[in-house]
């Protein structure tokens, strides 16, 4: 028996596609705004991200400790045209720039970036739990090759 194929199933479909033949998605603009993470020992995780001038988002991360940063890196989040690609730029201080290309696994609320060329991360998980939360997965070889894992669960900062 044939089934009339409806706009909406037909619809679906066509976005199921392009996600699956690498379209880009679109920046994350929930990721917009303050995100802090306060651990137990004193120190103070931050990433402050706004919208950029072109398509995407661009951002700050910041390592703090006893009121000085020890670390802090440039981030961009954008779609790369060459590539048609969401991609994750991360640009610590003294250090080379570093790209990350969205993988095929990532949806609105949860991106994946993975450059299995860079030691660590090699992966980068955003997961958007809440309007509220953010949880930030990196993972890759650590030292003498062994796999590390980091978890971070994010708060937005309400100004």
């Amino acid at each position: 028996m044939k089934r009339p194929i409806t706009w909406l199933r037909l619809g679906a479909g066509l976005v199921a596609c392009a996600t699956a033949l690498g379209a880009a998605l679109p920046p994350p603009v929930w990721l917009v705004g303050t995100w802090r993470l306060e651990r137990t020992d004193g120190i103070v995780i931050q990433e402050v991200w706004s919208l950029s001038s072109g398509d995407g988002l661009q951002g700050e991360g910041q390592i703090v400790r006893d009121g000085q940063t020890r670390k802090s890196e440039q981030l961009r989040i954008v779609v790369d045209p060459a590539i048609d690609q969401l991609v994750y730029i991360a640009w610590p201080v003294d250090q080379a720039e570093t790209h990350f290309v969205a993988t095929t696994e990532s949806t609105p609320d949860g991106l994946i970036f993975a450059n299995p060329d860079h030691d660590f991360p090699q992966i980068i998980r955003y997961i958007r739990e809440s309007d509220e939360r953010v949880r930030v997965e990196l993972e890759g070889a650590g030292a003498e090759g062994r796999r590390r894992n980091l978890i971070m669960e994010f708060e937005r900062v309400v100004p």
